[in-house]
């Protein structure tokens, strides 16, 4: 329970920091009535709000006692924090490929090793979704 109210607060903090940048973007003589602050301020908002869902996830539970139930164990710990430890280990793996390879194929890249490493079987349909996903980021962005 307290890691994940310690996750919480984390995330509600870089949520903060995250919005305070996003305000502070300076408007341009080529923004629209959104402005180039609308989609980081979104963003913000958005990491907050999980923030608190998580929060009061983790106190729900708590208080109606589903957390006592003893469903997990030291090796599901190590299960999920391994696991988590792999995501991350993608998305660095993204940043440190992007420059090198390019958006599209970064992008496309990682899509492929989620999907993969969340246990999808490889093959074309994978690549294909990769790629179209790439190809709609670049678009969307």
């Amino acid at each position: 329970m307290i890691r994940e109210l310690i996750g919480a607060t984390v995330l509600a903090c870089i949520a903060g920091a995250y919005y305070a940048l996003a305000v502070s973007i300076d408007e341009t003589a080529l923004a629209d009535e959104i402005g180039p602050a609308g989609l980081p301020v979104v963003y913000a908002i958005g990491l907050g709000t999980l923030a608190a869902v998580l929060a009061v996830r983790t106190l729900l539970l708590r208080v109606l006692g589903a957390m006592g139930s003893g469903s997990s164990s030291g090796v599901a710990d190590r299960h999920t924090l391994a696991r988590a430890a792999g995501m991350v280990a993608i998305g660095v793996a993204y940043l440190v490929c992007v420059d090198l390879l390019g958006y599209i194929v970064s992008l496309a890249a990682v899509i492929v090793a989620v999907a993969v490493y969340q246990g999808e079987a490889p093959g074309r349909r994978i690549v294909a979704i990769g790629g179209g996903g790439a190809l709609a980021f670049w678009l969307f962005f």
